[in-house]
């Protein structure tokens, strides 16, 4: 991602036209910006960028995205500045920052993007194709989703949920959902992906990924979504789908 004009190598406040262009660039800092702290300020230094943002009702912290050296410096700034003790930087940037600094609760995790609709995926059993659900089957989703993912970021009742997309089974069963937490005009975003146990394997979890991601392409220009980087299952179908794989990010906090 190239720096708007006149970055420097030292921490400085962008202004919005600046934060526009750099959130045009990179899906990651358009996702961070849409959910930033109103008032803050998204600092620049070099060609990394960070955002303090506000994840749901108790999470604040610092999203820094770019070259792992440039994030890791700019981190090491904000930290000096006493601002705050927890972010997400490039795997490699948080890899090296704990050669000096003490870092907890390491999390890593992928951002995955793509700017391309991919075809529709048709299950192994064919049944009702992927849809928008209404909002009277809530009360189906939120079933699914505490058999199937009770731990899922975004639940029914959580107001940053725009919509649900659901897949059902040939006997009408709800058997695969998704979350439009969209909140950047330029990335669709997709979350609490869920599948039955009973349906896994079976493509239902690709095929409601599939329309959700088709549809927020169609929407917005590129959609995205995180998951655990340990979850190798879900990295092949992301990968199938045609999300790219290229921020690899680690959630930590710094003791204080």
């Amino acid at each position: 991602m190239a720096p708007p004009r006149g970055l420097s190598a030292e921490p400085r406040e962008l202004d919005d036209d600046e934060v526009t262009v750099v959130a045009a660039r990179d899906p990651l800092t358009a996702q961070s910006v849409s959910l930033r702290v109103p008032e803050t300020a998204v600092i620049a230094l070099g060609t990394a960028v960070a955002v303090h943002q506000r994840l749901g009702q108790e999470i604040d912290d610092w999203c820094v995205t770019g070259p792992p050296a440039d994030t890791e410096a700019l981190f090491r700034a904000l930290l000096a500045r006493g601002t705050h003790e927890s972010g997400s930087l490039p795997w490699a940037a948080v890899e090296s920052l704990a050669r000096d600094v003490a870092v907890d609760e390491v999390s890593r995790w992928d951002f995955r993007w793509t700017d391309e609709a991919p075809p529709p995926v048709s299950p192994k059993v064919p049944g009702p194709a992927p849809a928008w659900l209404d909002p009277t089957e809530r009360a189906e989703v939120q079933r699914l989703l505490d058999a199937a993912f009770p731990t899922a970021a975004l639940q029914v009742a959580d107001p940053e949920v725009r919509r649900w997309a659901g897949v059902r089974d040939a006997e009408g069963a709800l058997v695969a959902c998704a979350a439009d937490a969209s909140t950047a005009p330029t990335l669709g975003f997709i979350t609490s992906i869920g599948c039955a146990e009973k349906a896994r394997g079976q493509g239902y979890g690709a095929a409601v990924t599939a329309f959700a991601t088709a549809e927020l392409v169609r929407e917005r220009g590129r959609a995205g979504l995180w998951a655990y980087h340990s979850n190798r299952g879900a990295a092949r179908v992301y990968d199938w789908l045609g999300y790219r794989d290229d921020h690899w990010m680690a959630w930590f906090t710094v003791p204080i």
